[in-house]
């Protein structure tokens, strides 16, 4: 704007590229350089007013211009602030309205909170007193009402603990109710399925009869079984037309140990092997006639039995005997079961080793793991030939783990 120029846009060549000949003025330019006197005085009184008004205008347009531009900022300027003070403004009604409702609410709250602090205050003042009161009263009365108010305390911890101690009664008697409860389910299902056995045996007719007899003879064919004698001394039966068996009975209750296998001597069916038919026969009668697997197991049971009280329960597997254990120290009981699947009452004892068992935790705060871990313990000592009061012994080890 002004045509001032820095430094760095000066395109001077260097000093020392110019060469002292060119700055000399040669003799010609010198002659033809002159000017008239009378063009100089012409100049000196026109021309350099002329350049002198030309340079002002320029000067002046110069600075008017700049005004423009400063007076055009300013006006930005002053457009950005009014519209800062326009948004400042609405802002500052926004909070004066909410300034309005706030005021509101605070007047329509001022005064319960000024009637609260006055019976705050009428309160404290005389809570202030009842304390000058006390320190001017008896301090060794002060003493025992302190005394007695402990005294009091404590009972009144000693009838917690008797409510919990009830509590905790009444949910054990809760649950032995609810044993007995089922128990006596289960005894009345008996004694119904029982009436319902009698009535059918009163209230039979003919037809009945033929009917279980049809019944019976489906059974015998699907069991290749056939009676052929039954009387209070002796029943027999013929088993797939070949061998006949007979026990001893007393009272219609076949004797163990009485039974005898024959086979027919003009049986139909011919025997491949003779040799192992009649090895096979054999083997059977010893097995029928080998009451040691239920006896033996029966006494170890009794003897459970004769210390704990003791359940069987029946499963599609096999059956299981439930040994109940009290805990009177730690007030609980558990329910000791041990397994015994098909092949193991059958093999008795000869696969003891896969005997299972199992702890049930019925009530009280005790350690099912730790039963189990006792029970387990004293069964893996067991063998087929040294199991007398195994069952006994790991009840007694589950007993004595918890004291």
């Amino acid at each position: 704007m002004t045509g001032i120029r820095f430094m760095d846009e000066i395109t001077a060549p260097r000093r020392q590229s110019i060469h002292p000949s060119t700055l000399r003025p040669s003799r010609r330019a010198s002659v033809d350089g002159q000017i008239p006197l009378a063009e100089y005085m012409v100049a000196m009184a026109v021309d350099v007013p002329q350049l002198e008004l030309y340079t002002h205008l320029i000067k002046v347009h110069n600075h008017e211009q700049a005004k423009s531009e400063w007076y055009d900022w300013k006006l930005q300027w002053v457009e950005q602030l009014d519209q800062k003070a326009s948004k400042g403004f609405e802002h500052l009604e926004k909070d004066a309205k909410f300034l309005e409702g706030v005021i509101h609410e605070a007047q329509s709250i001022l005064p319960g909170l000024q009637q609260e602090h006055d019976q705050l205050v009428e309160e404290l003042e005389k809570e202030t007193t009842e304390i000058v009161e006390l320190e001017a009263c008896d301090q060794d009365y002060l003493k025992e009402l302190k005394a007695s108010i402990s005294e009091q305390g404590t009972e009144l911890d000693n009838y917690r603990r008797e409510v919990e101690e009830a509590k905790a009664k009444l949910s054990r008697i809760e649950e032995k109710l609810k044993e007995v409860q089922t128990e006596k389910a289960e005894v009345s299902a008996s004694i119904e399925k029982t009436e319902r056995l009698i009535n059918v045996q009163k209230n039979s007719t003919h037809a009945e009869v033929f009917r279980l007899k049809g019944e019976l003879e489906t059974l015998q064919r699907l069991h290749m079984v056939e009676i052929t004698k039954v009387e209070d001394d002796l029943f027999k039966f013929a088993y797939a037309s070949t061998y006949e068996v007979s026990a001893t009975c007393v009272r219609c209750r076949p004797v163990v140990g009485t039974v005898q296998i024959q086979k027919f001597p003009d049986a139909k069916r011919t025997e491949v092997f003779p040799v192992f038919s009649s090895v096979v026969l054999r083997a059977a009668k010893e097995l029928v006639n080998r009451p040691e697997v239920s006896n033996s197991l029966r006494k170890i049971v009794e003897l459970v039995a004769i210390k704990f009280y003791t359940t069987f329960k029946e499963n599609p597997s096999g059956f299981s005997v439930d040994v109940s254990i009290l805990y009177p120290s730690v007030k609980a009981k558990a329910i000791v079961s041990f397994i015994f699947d098909v092949a193991t009452f059958s093999t008795w004892p000869c696969h003891i080793q896969s005997m299972k068992h199992d702890v049930r935790i019925v009530y009280g705060q005790i350690q099912r793991d730790v039963i189990l871990q006792a029970v387990g313990s004293r069964l893996k000592d067991v063998t087929p030939t040294n199991n007398h009061g195994c069952l006994l012994d790991a009840c007694m080890e589950a007993a004595e783990c918890i004291v």
